[in-house]
């Protein structure tokens, strides 16, 4: 799976890519550098996880050096906008899909045993098992959402909007202007 790195000590996630491993994981940075992190949030209901990066004696760290931290859209997309993602489908590291927005509203989802409603962003793009958790990017270069279901064996895929992530795992996050 992957993740967004939207401060210099936090990286938004999929639920179900930390869910097998609650407590520590080990992270590879987009330059090669590994690293790790402590999952501090999580939502299975909404499929959001929250890590906050630490070294190897579990302290709070800043990310390499060299990376960038997401410029966050906290708005929803428009229907027929054009997304980006670069994700890791079947262990393709850094793969680069684009696509547009195709659905935003409503979906019942369940979650361990009950059933949630939630909002999401549906895209027509090419992704597939192993891009949960990454970023939906619109055409400005800011994150619209976290990627988090391929529905069946198509190229569609649902998405949170980042807004409801930080609003559900307790993040300020703020857009730049």
């Amino acid at each position: 799976g992957g993740g967004v790195i939207i401060s210099p000590i936090t990286i938004l996630t999929a639920h179900h890519v930390v869910e097998p491993r609650p407590g520590v994981v080990r992270i590879l940075f987009w330059n090669g550098v590994w690293g790790q992190g402590r999952v501090t949030a999580t939502d299975e209901g909404n499929d959001l996880a929250r890590i906050t990066v630490q070294d190897n004696e579990g302290r709070v760290i800043s990310i390499p050096v060299g990376l960038s931290i997401a410029e966050l859209d906290l708005n929803v997309p428009k229907i027929g906008e054009d997304v980006y993602s670069v994700s890791h489908p079947h262990t393709e590291f850094w793969s680069f899909s684009q696509g547009y927005v195709m659905y935003i509203g409503l979906r019942n989802q369940k979650a361990g045993d009950k059933e949630v409603e939630r909002r999401v962003i549906q895209a027509a793009i090419d992704c597939s098992y192993g891009s949960s958790g990454a970023g939906l990017w619109n055409s400005d270069g800011r994150v619209v959402s976290i990627l988090n279901i391929i529905v069946g064996n198509t190229r569609i895929v649902e998405s949170l909007p980042v807004a409801l992530a930080c609003k559900k795992l307790n993040i300020a996050c703020k857009e730049k202007p």
